[in-house]
C-alpha cells in the first residue's frame, strides 16, 4: 500500500465538498476519479498530492513515496526553452553534483591531508553524498533526460523552441514528460488526455499501461478510463464510492445499485406504512395498545434504507423533429484548406466524423463550410461548397467564442429569440439545469461546462436539421455527455462532426473523412471500425514490403554470395578480438576497483583520485566495447 486516508473532508465556506473519505492506493493500482462537474475530483487530486490541506482527516503516505502530479492547466515559463524546461527536474541532482565538485576541491588541497580528523570527514561525507548520487542515476541524468524527450515525441530540433510556441498538446506531453524524468511512485493526473490528439491519446494509454507505479486519473474521457482503469472511485454528494473494473463495467453496476436501492427503499417504505397505519388505529385501544407500542418500538429501531440519489445523467435535451432537407446535403469539390484540396459528399441522415492530427485543418474547414452557408460561395471559383435544398444548420463552435460574456445566461438566450416568450426561454433552460437565479449569472461567471449547456441551450431552440459539431462534448462531464449522445442518437437529421472523443464517435458516428497534410480520404464505419482498417492496411503495407524485400534480396543473392561470405569470415575475427579486449578490460576494471578500495592507496588522495580516474575511463571503454560487441553479434 503506498497512500491511505482516514476520514477526509473538504469544506468550501460553509458548503461542503467532501466527507469521510477513507481510501487506499497499492503500488500497480490503476484508478479513474469520476463525478459531475463540481464534484470535487480535482480538489481530492490536490490534497492527495499535498498541495492543498484537508479541513479533516489525514493522509498517510509510504516513507519515500516519490508523488507525480499533473494539473489540468501546466504552468511553465513560457519563456523557457523545451530543454530548459526539462532541466528544472534535475535541479536537485545539480545541486549535488555541484556539491561533490565542491569536496573534490576540498580533498585535492593538500592543507586538508594534514588534518587527519578533517580528512575523514570529507571523505566520508564525499563517500555517502556520491552513493546518493549514484542511486538516483545522476551520473546518467543527461541521457535520461534526451531518452524521455525522444520517446514523448520531442526531436532534438524542438528542444530549443520555447514553450510559448507550444500547442495545447504539446504542453501536455511535456508535462507528463518532466512527472516521466522524476520516476514517481505514484501518478496524479487531473485530465491529461486534455489537448490530446488521437494518436497521442493511444501512445498515452500505451504508455501509462506500462507505468510500474500507481496511477490515479481524473478524466471524462470514458474511452480513456476504459483503457487505462481497474477499479473507479465516484465522487456523489460528498461521499467516495468505489467500483472494481473500468469505466464500463461501473455504469453497470451502478445502474444495477441503484435499481436494488429503490427496490428494496420502495419495500421499506411499504412496510413503514403499514406499522405507522396500525399505530395509529390501535394506539388508543387499551386491547391493541400494546401491540401497537410493539410495532412503534420495531419502527424506532429500523435501519433506514436511504431512497436512491437522483441519477444526474439527465439534462432533458432533445431537438424536436426536423424539416426535411433533400437528399445531397452537402457537395464539396476542390475546397482548399492550409495545404491540402479536399473533395467529399455528404447524404441526408449520415453522421460523418472528421478525423485527423491537430493542425492538419479539421476546424478550419468546418468553419468554411458555416461561411459558405452564412455568406454564400463566389460565383466562377475554382472550387465549389454546394449546400442542399431545405437545409437550416446550427454550428457548435468549441471555443464558445459566440457567448457575450457580460450578458446573463437568460440575455443570451433570449436575445437569439426575442420572438419567444420568457416561460418559453426559462423552460428550454430548465431542461439544461438552469432554474431559478441561476439564469440571472453572467456568462463570465459560468465554467466551461455551464457555457457548453447554454450552447446547447440555443442549438436545441434553433431547430436544425444539420449539425456541424466541433469539439461538442469538450467541457461536459461524464452524464452531461451521455445525455448529448443519447439527443443525437434521437435526432433524425445530419451531422458533421469534429471530436476526440472516441466512446462518442464509437456511439454517434457512422462514416469517417480522415484529414491528413495531404488529402482527405472517406472511410465506412465507426471509430474503431476505422481504426481496425487502419491497422489492416499497415500489416497488407508490410506484408508487401518484406516480399518486394524478399524477392530482390532472392535476385542479388548470387551476385553478393562470395562477398558477403568475406564480411562475415572479417566481422567473426573481429568478434574474437573484441571478446580478448572485454575479458582484459574487466579484468583491469577488477583490478582498480580492489586499488581503489585499499586503505592505504585511500588515505593518499592523489594517488587515489588517479586509480578512481583510471577506473571510470576503464569501465567507460568496457562499455563502448560491449555495446560494439553486442551490435556485431546481433548483426552475425
Amino acid at each position: 500500500m503506498n497512500l491511505q486516508t482516514n476520514q477526509l473532508g473538504c469544506m468550501y465556506g460553509d458548503r461542503t465538498i467532501f466527507e469521510n473519505v477513507s481510501v487506499q492506493v497499492g503500488g500497480r493500482d490503476r484508478i479513474g476519479l469520476v463525478g459531475v462537474n463540481g464534484a470535487g475530483k480535482s480538489t481530492l487530486l490536490k490534497i492527495l498530492a499535498g498541495i492543498q490541506k484537508p479541513d479533516s482527516g489525514h493522509l498517510q503516505l509510504i516513507p519515500g513515496l516519490k508523488l507525480g502530479y499533473l494539473p489540468q492547466q501546466v504552468h511553465m515559463d513560457a519563456l523557457h526553452s523545451v530543454e530548459h524546461e526539462m532541466r528544472t527536474v534535475l535541479e536537485p541532482l545539480r545541486q549535488m553534483e555541484k556539491q561533490l565538485r565542491d569536496l573534490e576541491t576540498q580533498m585535492a588541497d593538500p592543507e586538508l591531508h594534514t588534518n587527519e580528523h578533517l580528512w575523514n570527514r570529507v571523505s566520508k561525507q564525499y563517500d555517502e553524498l556520491s552513493k546518493q548520487f549514484a542511486e538516483a542515476d545522476g551520473y546518467a541524468m543527461d541521457a535520461q533526460l534526451r531518452s524521455v524527450l525522444t520517446g514523448m515525441k520531442f526531436p532534438p530540433e524542438q528542444w530549443s523552441q520555447p514553450i510559448a510556441t507550444l500547442s495545447g498538446g504539446q504542453k501536455t506531453r511535456l508535462g507528463l514528460a518532466k512527472l516521466l524524468l522524476q520516476k514517481p511512485d505514484l501518478l496524479l493526473l487531473d485530465e491529461p488526455t486534455n489537448h490530446l490528439d488521437l494518436e497521442t491519446l493511444e501512445w498515452l494509454e500505451n504508455y501509462l499501461g506500462s507505468f510500474p507505479g500507481a496511477i490515479i486519473s481524473v478524466s471524462h474521457d470514458r474511452y480513456f478510463l476504459d483503457a487505462s482503469s481497474k477499479m473507479i472511485w465516484e465522487i456523489e454528494n460528498g461521499k467516495v464510492s468505489t467500483y472494481k473494473g473500468d469505466y464500463t463495467r461501473y455504469t453497470a453496476s451502478k445502474a444495477a445499485e441503484r435499481e436494488l436501492q429503490g427496490y428494496a427503499f420502495n419495500k421499506q417504505q411499504e412496510q413503514i406504512s403499514k406499522l405507522e397505519e396500525f399505530i395509529q388505529r390501535n394506539i388508543a385501544r387499551a386491547s391493541t395498545s400494546k401491540r401497537a407500542k410493539s410495532r412503534r418500538n420495531q419502527l424506532d429501531a429500523m435501519d433506514r434504507v436511504e431512497a436512491p440519489t437522483a441519477d444526474p445523467t439527465k439534462v432533458a435535451l432533445r431537438f424536436p423533429p426536423t424539416q426535411r432537407t433533400g437528399k445531397d446535403v452537402l457537395n464539396v469539390q476542390q475546397l482548399k484548406l492550409i495545404e491540402q484540396t479536399v473533395s467529399f459528399h455528404i447524404c441526408r441522415g449520415e453522421s460523418v466524423t472528421i478525423l485527423g492530427p491537430n493542425g492538419v485543418g479539421k476546424t478550419t474547414l468546418l468553419r468554411k463550410l458555416r461561411d459558405c452557408y452564412d455568406n454564400g460561395s463566389p460565383e466562377h471559383a475554382d472550387w465549389l461548397v454546394k449546400w442542399g435544398s431545405g437545409v437550416k444548420p446550427g454550428y457548435y463552435d468549441q471555443e464558445l467564442s459566440n457567448l457575450q460574456p457580460d450578458l446573463t445566461v437568460l440575455e443570451t438566450v433570449w436575445s437569439a429569440f426575442a420572438h419567444l416568450e420568457e416561460k418559453v426561454i426559462r423552460g428550454a433552460l430548465g431542461r439544461l439545469h438552469f432554474s431559478g437565479d441561476d439564469v440571472k449569472r453572467t456568462i463570465r461567471g459560468l465554467s466551461g461546462g455551464e457555457k457548453a449547456r447554454v450552447v446547447w441551450c440555443l442549438l436545441m431552440l434553433t431547430e436544425p436539421n444539420v449539425l456541424l459539431l466541433d469539439e461538442p462534448t469538450n467541457h461536459l462531464d461524464l452524464w452531461t455527455r451521455e445525455a448529448v449522445e443519447d439527443a443525437l442518437l434521437e435526432f433524425d437529421g445530419t451531422m458533421l462532426m469534429i471530436s476526440h472523443d472516441r466512446y462518442f464517435l464509437n456511439k454517434i458516428g457512422d462514416r469517417v473523412l480522415y484529414l491528413d497534410p495531404k488529402n482527405l480520404t472517406s472511410y465506412e464505419g465507426t471509430y474503431d471500425d476505422v481504426k481496425l482498417q487502419f491497422e489492416q492496411k499497415k500489416v497488407r503495407e508490410l506484408e508487401r514490403l518484406q516480399k518486394e524485400t524478399a524477392e530482390q534480396n532472392k535476385s542479388t543473392s548470387n551476385t553478393i554470395h562470395r562477398e558477403t561470405s568475406r564480411e562475415q569470415r572479417q566481422q567473426r575475427r573481429k568478434l574474437e578480438q573484441l571478446e580478448h579486449e572485454i575479458a582484459a578490460l574487466e579484468e583491469r576494471s577488477a583490478e582498480l576497483e580492489a586499488i581503489c578500495a585499499d586503505e592505504t592507496i585511500a588515505a593518499d588522495y592523489a594517488k587515489w583520485k588517479q586509480a578512481d580516474q583510471e577506473l571510470k575511463d576503464t569501465q567507460s571503454k568496457l562499455l563502448v566495447t560491449m555495446e560494439e560487441w553486442s551490435i556485431l553479434s546481433d548483426t552475425l
